[in-house]
């Protein structure tokens, strides 16, 4: 055990993980962002099975990115230059290979989580400011390619007064590690629409690092679906720093085989006014593990904000765990803020009202899990009632 650890280094330590990987990992380093004029066929492909899937409206100017294979599309070739930033903040810049790097050094002057100094260390940030109407596609879509880790930094900016949607997909098959900062700055009196899909294969894994930031009288609006077999780690700040902000968040996870999803999820109120909702349905099989951590913290000068979050889940098998744990931390007494958490299995007296109408038990329980979810999914920015059948089964929703 002490001989495995000395050849190892530990990336990322939670309540619930602990997470090491060999010191010689292969680092993708050497890429650099690239602004090409079209979609490959393959990408197009994906692209297309994207927004028919989830019966999305686009409309040309559309931004594409593709992180692990640092490819930048914009449709509106006016507005390249105005758009995208690419900032090498890498201290190791003459680093022009691919090689295997030994980053303790790094492991052990960092205050977070230690992968979150890989991220910064041996990648570019890809700087996107958007404007009114914009569209952005961000799809971890990552093959075998030699790598044991992909590191991406991106930073979004939305102009004061637009509109903008956003689409997040990871639909990894790789046996990698897609480790991920992403930042949002959402301007004064802006609006943005968030989706977040993930199905990950078994063998993938991935880390996000996500930060974002309401000015006044600004919103954000997101719905996230965790389907995947892989392994994913996510920790977000939600900063409602300007007065009159206002940010949902809704969750709808769907685990089975050995899927592990850990979430840590901080918001927190600044402005007056401000409004905060987060609420996650999760549905858990076979020996996955889920765990959702809630935080809420609202300090003085935020008088007269709102804050709820909620956990609901169904836990079908007694190998699979689930742990839905909110808390708040309230400064100010003028306020309305409320938490809730349980774990259950599907209700006996639902499964017997539904039987005793001729209803037979599989289709009963079918019944009541598909309205646990789509409780939640009309909430979502975006349709996805035609795929929550396909969450409840091992029904593949996107592959690559």
């Amino acid at each position: 055990m002490e001989k495995r650890e000395e050849n190892t280094i530990e990336i990322i330590r939670t309540k619930y993980s602990k997470i090491r990987v060999p010191k010689d990992v292969k680092i993708k380093t050497q890429t650099e962002w690239e602004i090409i004029e079209e979609l490959s066929e393959e990408q197009k492909n994906l692209v297309e099975k994207i927004i028919s899937t989830f019966k999305i409206n686009t409309q040309e100017g559309s931004i594409f990115i593709f992180p692990a294979e640092k490819k930048i599309i914009i449709g509106d070739k006016r507005k390249k230059k105005e758009k995208i930033i690419i900032e090498d903040k890498r201290k190791d810049k003459e680093n022009k290979e691919n090689k295997k790097i030994d980053f303790q050094t790094q492991i052990n002057t960092t205050s977070s989580q230690p992968i979150e100094n890989i991220i910064k260390e041996h990648s570019k940030s890809l700087n996107i400011k958007l404007q009114d109407g914009d569209n952005v596609f961000l799809i971890f879509a990552d093959k075998e390619n030699g790598f044991d880790l992909i590191p991406n930094s991106l930073k979004i900016e939305t102009e004061k007064g637009s509109y903008v949607r956003i689409f997040k997909v990871y639909i990894d098959e790789a046996q990698i590690w897609e480790a991920s900062s992403i930042e949002i700055l959402v301007g004064e009196n802006s609006k943005v629409e968030l989706f977040s899909f993930e199905e990950s294969g078994e063998k993938a894994k991935f880390f996000e690092r996500m930060k974002i930031l309401l000015e006044e009288k600004s919103e954000i609006k997101e719905g996230n679906i965790w389907r995947g077999e892989g392994r994913g780690f996510l920790i977000k700040d939600v900063i409602l720093e300007g007065k009159e902000s206002t940010a949902y968040d809704y969750h709808i996870i769907s685990s089975f085989g050995s899927k592990n999803l850990e979430v840590i999820y901080n918001m927190e109120h600044k402005g007056e006014k401000t409004k905060g909702e987060v609420i996650v349905r999760a549905l858990t099989k076979d020996k996955s593990q889920v765990v959702f951590l809630q935080n809420a913290k609202i300090i003085n000068q935020a008088k007269w904000s709102d804050s709820y979050i909620e956990g609901k889940a169904i836990n079908f098998s007694p190998d699979a765990k689930v742990f839905l744990v909110p808390s708040m931390q309230i400064d100010t007494n003028i306020v309305n803020a409320k938490h809730a958490a349980s774990v259950a299995k599907v209700g006996e007296n639902e499964i017997f009202y539904l039987t005793s109408r001729g209803i037979e038990p599989d289709l009963a329980e079918k019944i009541i899990v598909e309205g646990f979810f789509y409780e939640l999914a009309e909430k979502m920015p975006t349709d996805i009632d035609e795929i929550i059948p396909k969450l409840l089964y091992h029904h593949r929703v996107l592959s690559l």
